[in-house]
C-alpha cells in the first residue's frame, strides 16, 4: 500500500480479488476503483484505490487464503476509527498518529493489547509491563506495546529528528526519533530502513518495512516505545483520553483478558523451568 495522488493505493502481486474485472463505485464514497488482471506471462496483481480524503481508513493483513484488504469509512463520530495521520494520542502538545499505516484505532487495539501470540511464552504478552525472558531465568518488563502484523510499513508517529537507527542482533531493525519537548518514539523489530541518523522526519513518513519477525521476535511485529525525557511510559493511557466511549470498553477489555493471560503464562513459564 502506498500513497499516490492523494489516494490509497493496494497493488496486491499473486492475489485474487472477488469481483469483476474491473468498476468504479460512485455509490461508495471515496472508493474509486478495484480491478485485477491475470496475463498468462504475468503475475496476478489486485489494484484497489480510495481516496485518503474521503475518510477511508484500510490496511491489509495476511490471511489463510492470502491477503485480505481491509477498508472501513467514512467514519463517524461516535466509532472507534481514526484516519490514516489523524492524531491517535496527544504527548506534552505532540500529536501522534498509529505508527503503522493503514491501520485504524480499531484495529491498533485488536493488535496489540487484544492479540495473542503464537508463542506467549518466548514472545511474551504485547501490553506495557508484561514480562520477558522470565523463561530464561533473567525477567525484565517490557517498555513498548507490540503490534502484530506482516508486510506493512511502519511510519513515523510524529515528525522530528532521528536520533538513532540500526540493526542488532536482538532487536533487528530499529529506530529512534526524537520530537521535541522530551518526546521519542522508539520502533523496534522492522526491515529495510528508510531513514538515517540525523535525517529529519514528517509525521506519518514511511520509515520502514515488517517483513517477517525480525531480531529475537517470534512472530512479525512493531515494539513500539514511548519515551518521555528518556523514560518509557505506557503509550495506551494516552490513547484513552482521546478514545471513543467504544475503545475504552475495548481497552478495558483488554487488559482485563491480559491480566489472565498473564497468570496463565506465568504458569507456563514455571513449568518450563522446572
Amino acid at each position: 500500500m502506498h500513497l499516490e495522488g492523494g489516494r490509497y493505493v493496494f497493488d496486491l502481486v499473486g492475489v485474487a480479488w472477488d469481483g469483476p474485472t474491473k468498476r468504479t463505485r460512485p455509490d461508495i464514497p471515496g472508493v474509486q476503483e478495484y480491478r485485477n488482471s491475470q496475463l498468462s506471462r504475468d503475475p496476478l496483481v489486485t489494484r484497489f484505490v480510495v481516496e485518503v480524503g474521503a475518510g477511508w481508513s484500510c490496511r491489509h493483513e495476511s490471511v489463510p487464503r492470502g491477503v485480505e484488504v481491509v477498508c472501513g469509512g467514512p467514519p463517524t463520530q461516535s466509532s472507534g476509527v481514526v484516519t490514516t495521520g489523524a492524531d491517535i494520542a496527544v504527548v506534552r502538545g505532540i500529536g501522534l498518529t498509529i505508527p503503522i499505516a493503514g491501520l485504524d484505532a480499531d484495529a491498533l487495539i485488536d493488535r496489540s493489547l487484544g492479540f495473542i501470540p503464537e508463542d506467549m511464552v518466548r514472545d511474551g504478552l504485547p501490553n506495557f509491563g508484561a514480562t520477558r525472558d522470565d523463561w530464561i531465568g533473567k525477567p525484565r518488563p517490557h517498555k513498548g506495546i507490540d503490534i502484530y502484523g506482516d508486510h506493512v510499513i511502519v511510519q513515523a508517529a510524529a515528525g522530528g529528528r532521528v536520533v538513532g537507527s540500526g540493526i542488532g542482533e536482538l532487536a533487528g531493525g530499529w529506530v529512534k526519533i526524537h520530537h521535541g519537548n522530551g518526546v521519542e518514539t522508539v520502533y523496534v523489530h522492522i526491515s529495510g530502513l528508510r531513514v538515517k541518523t540525523g535525517g529529519n522526519v514528517e509525521k506519518g513518513q514511511p520509515i520502514a518495512v515488517i517483513d517477517g519477525p525480525s531480531g529475537n521476535a517470534v512472530q512479525a511485529q512493531l515494539h513500539f516505545e514511548l519515551k518521555i525525557d528518556g523514560q518509557s511510559v505506557d503509550f495506551v493511557p494516552f490513547i484513552y483520553e482521546l478514545a471513543s466511549d467504544d475503545l475504552k470498553r475495548r481497552i478495558t477489555l483488554a487488559n482485563e483478558r491480559l491480566a489472565v493471560l498473564g497468570q496463565e503464562r506465568a504458569f507456563r513459564v514455571q513449568k518450563e523451568l522446572n
